[in-house]
């Protein structure tokens, strides 16, 4: 028997848990699959301390800081972490649900994947090694240790599966935390689009939507 839920996060570095903010602000359930023992990818691995000075409207905040902060922001959705998790395969079955199989002898079923595990897995061991992906062995398209994926989208060649932050590559792809944050909200949108069919999914704004803001706890 597999956990089943709508959409299935490799990773829980910054853009993950941006892409986990947009996911449940439009009510669509997660899980975050991790292979460490704690969120925040290389932010909290590597860089902790180092400050970070182009976040808008933060003059300046340190890796752990950005981290710390998306994990306020997704505290209403009550997130759900599979540590020490490294996924092992990404099958698709007859009926369009994806499982995924970790080499702790999980097993995870989702409508929709993302891909959001950076470069490489952190192996929560003495060492914190970082061991790199190989996304081909899951058989995606890619170069430079990066998956391949339209702008559109950012879908990659596996339709129904994500790929954004430093685990995706494409045309002028910038390796910055704003560029993964900006990733996570289109494919967020491509991914309601996809639940929702053949319903339209319509663009709502937090500032004005009463149901975005129920669901963030602002509002009765």
């Amino acid at each position: 028997m597999s956990d089943t839920t709508d959409v299935a996060i490799v990773g829980a570095g910054p853009s993950a848990l941006y892409a986990a903010f947009q996911l449940g602000l439009f009510g669509i359930s997660f899980r975050f699959i991790e292979a460490s023992d704690r969120p925040g990818g290389q932010c909290t691995e590597l860089y902790g301390d180092k400050p970070v000075y182009d976040m808008p409207a933060w003059p300046t905040l340190t890796a752990q800081d950005v981290v710390d902060k998306l994990l306020q922001q997704i505290a209403p959705f009550k997130p759900h972490f599979e540590f020490g998790s490294t996924i092992s395969s990404i099958v698709r079955d007859q009926s369009g649900v994806f499982c995924l199989s970790t080499k702790n002898g999980r097993a995870f079923s989702a409508k929709a994947v993302v891909v959001a595990g950076g470069t490489g897995a952190f192996v929560a061991d003495e060492g914190r090694r970082l061991i790199a992906w190989d996304w081909r062995d899951w058989g995606f398209s890619g170069h430079h240790g990066a998956i391949e994926v339209d702008t559109e989208r950012f879908e990659t060649s596996m339709p129904g599966v994500f790929a954004i932050g430093d685990a995706c590559i494409y045309p002028g792809k910038l390796p910055l935390l704003v560029s993964a944050f900006h990733e996570a909200a289109l494919m967020v949108q491509a991914i309601r689009a996809q639940l929702a069919a053949p319903r339209r999914a319509v663009v709502e704004y937090t500032s004005t939507s009463s149901s975005l803001q129920r669901r963030l706890g602002v509002k009765d």
